[in-house]
Order: C-alpha cells, then structure tokens, then sequence
C-alpha cells in the first residue's frame, strides 16, 4: 500500500473544510497535483500545501492508497468525507465530520474526533482511540436517515445524541455516552460499556441497543419483557452468550419496537 503523508504547519485560526484528503482524491494523483488541491479556510479557497507539507507517495487505485495525517487536526473537517477506500491514519486529534457519508474504506484516529463522525456512512470502519464528540453516526440536521452500514468503535467515551436516526450498521463504544442515546434509532445496533445519561432511545422505532454498563433512567415508555442470556445479529457477526440481559421494548410512545438489553 503507497504511504501520502500529511504533516499539518500550523494550527489554522479558522476551520479548514478539507474533504479533498480522501484515497478517492489522491489516488492517480502525483504529489504536485496534491499539493495544488483546494480546501478553504473560512470562506477563502486555498491550496492544500497551504496548511500541510505533503510528501509520500500515491498509488494507482484507491484501494491502495494510505495517507498518514500528522499534528493536530482538530479545526480540519470532513476528512475521508464519502471516501469508498483505502485507509486513512490521523496521528492525533481530529475535527468534524470525519468520514461523513463513507461508502468504504478504513479511518483510524489514535486521538480524539469531534462531532458528526461517521454521520450517515453507509460502510467502511471508523476506530478512534480516544472520544469523540455528539451525533456519532447520526443523520444531519433536517435528514431522518442516520448511519445505514458499516462500523465505528470508539475506544472513549462519547457525547449526546449518538445513533440519531441510525438505521444500520454498528457502534461500539467502551466508555461513557451523553443524553439521546440511540434516538429517533430505526435499525442497526449500538453497544455501550459505560454509564449511559438519560433518554435512551427516546422515539426509538427500530434496532437494538446493548448495554454492558450503566444506564442512569429508563424511560416509563419502554415495556419490560424477559431476561435473555443470548444474543445474536448474525448479519453483524456479533453474539453474546451465558450472560444475563433484561429486554426492554420500545419507545411504545411511538409504536416502537426497538430493544434495549441491559446487563444484570
């Protein structure tokens, strides 16, 4: 796999909209043509060498390209936005919308990521090793069609309204997770092992929720059904066995019939 490297100059006053750092984008590029690529900082179009040094190499085809992003990133959006492969490596703290409406492809972030990771992918994997911010995986403003496919982990702890509208695929989350987990939920599956804030799956429709952790309320709209002791999404190639789960049906406010399971 060819190696482009990124290494950022300086932190931008402004956020950088830089989508164009994408294997779909570099690939079949030289690295002249890298450099003259345009992002914008405010509402200025700059040349990508404007803000990162640029040097590695570039690969024919996408799926063998690898671009390594160095410094802190954190006022950089949309990178790896609709990117359908390849592999994308940020060495440090990354800004909005990384991998927005992903198709394919690899994101590995060993910092932190901001707000709308993942915000309606349809494939590909997001690992961030740190947290990240709120709507993980989440349908954008005025949009009711979230996360669709594909798998993000988040190795922290996140904020409010992860899984907003999801409607497939899956998140895992180690740590501890905001307000509106999983609301407006349609499909897929959302796996916590922390403490969960309030709201849980309010107006959830469809989909499932796993909680290996602590959830702080339950909403009254949510009917308990049994306690199970296996669970499998064979579509996700994901199953727990011989441990103890309550399942909960809901958000019956709405008709729901999400499920939510928490470990007892």
């Amino acid at each position: 796999m060819k190696e482009a490297v990124l290494t950022l100059k300086e932190i931008p006053q402004t956020g950088l909209e830089a989508e164009v750092i994408s294997p779909n984008i570099f690939s079949g590029k030289s690295l002249d043509e890298l450099r003259d690529l345009r992002i914008y900082a405010a509402n200025k179009e700059v040349t990508l060498d404007t803000f990162f040094e640029v040097g590695g190499s570039t690969s024919k085809k996408p799926k063998d390209q690898r671009i390594i992003i160095k410094g802190d990133t954190s006022r950089v959006k949309r990178i790896g936005q609709e990117m359908s492969d390849g592999e994308i490596l940020v060495k440090g703290d990354v800004g909005l919308h990384l991998g927005s409406r992903m198709k394919g492809g690899r994101i590995i972030v060993n910092g932190n990521a901001a707000s709308w990771l993942g915000m309606e992918m349809s494939g590909g994997r997001i690992e961030v090793k740190g947290d990240a911010g709120n709507f993980v995986g989440s349908a954008y403003r005025g949009n009711w069609i979230g996360m669709e496919g594909g798998e993000i982990v988040i190795g922290g702890g996140a904020g409010s309204s992860v899984g907003a509208c999801m409607a497939g695929g899956r998140i895992t989350i180690k740590g501890d997770v905001g307000e509106f987990l999983g609301v407006r939920m349609r499909g897929g599956l959302i796996v916590v092992d922390g403490i969960i804030q309030p709201r849980i799956g309010a107006e959830m429709l469809a989909g499932s929720i796993i909680v290996n952790g602590e959830i702080r309320q339950m909403l009254p709209s949510f009917r308990k059904e049994e306690t199970v002791e296996k669970i499998n999404f064979p579509d996700l190639g994901f199953v727990i066995e011989n441990k103890r789960f309550l399942e909960y049906i809901g958000d019956l406010a709405e008709d729901g019939k999400g499920k939510i399971y928490i470990k007892k």
